[in-house]
């Protein structure tokens, strides 16, 4: 911290004092994005500079639906984390009060880590001159906080896992790797992990390139993903033909039962007793 000036008050003399990034290290409202130890600032936490990126409307809007409740997350999935994570890092413990964002910007991650890392101010221009914020809506799917531990989830439902947006995304982080995180996926006490989360079998990661840091043995954290049909069979909607082919340039559709879905999700009864839910003959 250095010493800007000083003035009398009365008997007191009154010294000011600016930190070493320039800006005021006693700024209640802590408006500036500044990491740096040696500053005068107070060292932001992983959950807070995470919390301060985190403008998703649908995050919002589903902790707003749930209320208090959605402030910490099931036992039973952190402890599914917890599990996947100790491939990599046998001694990980998973808060119980861990942060939690869904469909987190990759590009607020990329600012996030630089808060985390940096000694610059994240509100001055920063150089882009490797395209690590594309401006687009890149997301991750869930990203947690425990303690100085990132964790990132992507899930997938009943698609497949060998799309284009998997690659992409992997691509994205990779490209992370060497010039944000180092190679086990570390930026000063922070420690990323990824993992992949759906009710069927973990992605091939010989599709992509994955970097290192987001697998165990070379092959993906995986954590099964619990779902369950509450009112009975699951049905898909497709485009199609009069005679029901389908088509989809047809000017007719109709729901179809989704068999590849159905195998992978626990179907429960609808209250009335019948076994499987009833048919789709009415209205849904």
């Amino acid at each position: 911290m250095l010493v800007k000036g000083f003035y009398e008050s009365g008997n007191a003399l009154v010294i000011l004092c600016v930190s070493q990034c320039g800006l005021s290290p006693f700024d209640e409202t802590n408006s500036t994005l500044c990491y740096n130890a040696g500053c005068g600032h107070r060292r932001m936490t992983l959950t807070e500079v995470l919390q301060r990126f985190n403008r998703k409307e649908r995050h919002w809007l589903v902790r707003d639906a749930l209320g208090s409740a959605s402030r910490h997350l099931d036992r039973d999935f952190l402890r599914r984390v917890e599990i996947a994570v100790r491939q990599r890092d046998p001694n990980f413990r998973m808060k119980l009060d861990a942060f939690w964002a869904t469909d987190f910007h990759i590009d607020w991650l990329v600012a996030a880590l630089h808060v985390l890392h940096s000694k610059t101010d994240a509100t001055a221009p920063q150089p882009n001159e490797d395209g690590q914020v594309t401006g687009s809506q890149q997301d991750i799917d869930l990203v947690l906080a425990s303690g100085s531990t990132l964790i990132l989830i992507e899930a997938k439902g009943v698609g497949s896992w060998a799309s284009q947006g998997l690659r992409d995304k992997v691509d994205r982080l990779r490209h992370l790797t060497g010039s944000i995180l180092d190679e086990n996926g570390r930026v000063g006490s922070i420690q990323a992990h990824f993992l992949t989360c759906s009710p069927g079998t973990a992605p091939d990661t010989s599709q992509s390139e994955w970097p290192s840091w987001m697998t165990a043995h070379g092959q993906p954290l995986h954590i099964p993903m619990q779902v369950v049909a509450e009112a009975g069979p699951l049905y898909r909607v497709e485009r199609c033909n009069e005679a029901g082919t389908p088509n989809a340039a047809g000017h007719f559709w109709h729901a179809v039962p989704d068999s590849q879905a159905n195998k992978l999700v626990q179907i429960v009864a609808l209250s009335d007793g019948s076994e499987g839910g009833a048919e789709l003959h009415g209205s849904l």
